[in-house]
């Protein structure tokens, strides 16, 4: 409900509180997108909070040459990302997890913001 009403970022802070895990917000847009970008994004999110076993994580989302990159940054990775390729890939848009130099994990989606 406060996606589709009030946005991916209202969302995601609402998420933040409702977690039992500690989630640190670096960015997010400010501006409303279209709602399958928001909710596409939302679920990358949602969906790596809870398969999130432990430790704090990072969520950025900032649109960057036409796409909104979505980061959640975590000591691991999530053990299976093919729903969220699936999910993600429906927007042509692509899923990685790549590591920081500090070596945590990076799980990073890319959603076109014409979708």
């Amino acid at each position: 409900m406060i996606l589709a009403e009030e946005g991916l970022s209202a969302a995601v802070e609402a998420l933040a509180e409702a977690v039992p895990i500690p989630l640190e917000i670096t960015t997010l847009p400010d501006e409303r997108l279209g709602s399958s970008v928001e909710a596409t994004a939302y679920f990358v999110v949602s969906e790596a909070v809870r398969r999130c076993a432990a430790g704090t994580l990072k969520v950025s989302a900032a649109q960057r040459n036409g796409r909104l990159v979505v980061e959640v940054e975590g000591d691991s990775a999530p053990a299976e990302i093919t729903d969220l390729q699936d999910r993600v890939g429906a927007l042509e848009g692509s899923v990685a997890v790549v590591h920081g130099p500090d070596g945590r994990a990076i799980l990073q989606a890319e959603i076109p913001c014409e979708s």
